[in-house]
């Protein structure tokens, strides 16, 4: 898998928000083992401490867990995994209405879009 970074926000900010996905994805499920920092910073080829950066930021908003000295799980706590999923989806709406809005949709417009996305979403399902 390619590590591909943008220069609008600090690497470990995007890291952990990658980690992030594979959480809320589900290729990490709750309690699974997390790579360790230095095979993680190979993936991304960044240096360890960006990694360890973006892990302990992870650790202090509770998603990952560090229970001993055997490396760094996906918290099993079913509240906070739900409150960091609805606040990391939020996110991604919230870089949706400034897009919209930058292209000159107002809030009602927007409204509309996403609603006929959402149905033709539906009706592919």
């Amino acid at each position: 898998m390619a590590w591909n970074f943008k220069s609008d926000r600090p690497i470990y900010i995007q890291i952990a928000d990658l980690i992030k996905r594979d959480i809320f994805s589900g290729k990490y499920a709750p309690g699974d083992r997390i790579p360790g920092v230095r095979d993680l910073a190979m993936m991304a080829s960044v240096n360890p401490n960006t990694i360890q950066h973006a892990m302990n930021l992870l650790e202090e908003e509770g998603l990952l867990v560090t229970p001993s000295t055997a490396g760094r799980f996906v918290t099993s706590d079913a509240e906070v995994l739900g409150r960091l999923r609805e606040s990391f989806a939020e996110g991604f709406c919230i870089e949706l209405v400034l897009a919209l809005r930058a292209i000159g949709l107002d809030d009602r417009q927007i409204s509309v879009a996403v609603g006929r996305a959402l149905e033709q979403f539906a009706e592919k399902q």
